[in-house]
């Protein structure tokens, strides 16, 4: 009997994130292309489009407890070169309970990460982030990528 009610809980909780996971899928859409700017150095354009209503943090979120967009890449030859650019309509508000003023994105935001690169013809990872509308936040989320250098 423990073991039906065990199994009936994993089964019950694969499917609630299952559907949180396609409840953050139907509010963002990724595209990454990766573009090649000299014989060792690239720029990977993460460009995020959000459903009305929905934001994602700036990377400068404004407080520690808000999880910002980062970009992990798979293949430990490519040397991430500073922080992304964003680039988009940074928005800055004040909220109650947070001490900073908060910053994010509504609509569309492009992140441009410059890399240092071998003779990879594409570049595999990851993105790792959060996105809210003004009731909550969806719980941080993965995307993984594979953009073939143009």
């Amino acid at each position: 009997m423990n073991k039906l009610i065990l199994f009936i809980s994993l089964v019950l909780s694969s499917l609630a994130l299952s559907a949180q996971a396609s409840k953050t899928a139907q509010q963002i859409k990724w595209t990454v292309v990766a573009k090649k700017t000299g014989a060792n150095t690239a720029e990977v354009y993460f460009k995020a489009t959000l459903a009305p209503t929905w934001h994602i943090w700036s990377q400068d979120a404004g407080d520690d407890m808000l999880i910002p967009p980062t970009f992990t890449f798979k293949d430990k030859d490519i040397v991430v070169n500073g922080k992304a650019r964003e680039i988009g309509k940074k928005i800055s508000k004040a909220e109650e309970g947070f001490k900073n003023k908060l910053n994010y994105y509504e609509g569309t935001v492009v992140f441009v990460q410059k890399v240092k690169v071998g003779k990879q013809k594409s570049i595999i990872g990851s993105i790792n982030y959060q996105i809210c509308d003004p009731k909550r936040c969806l719980p941080p989320t993965d995307y993984e990528f594979n953009a073939v250098f143009k």
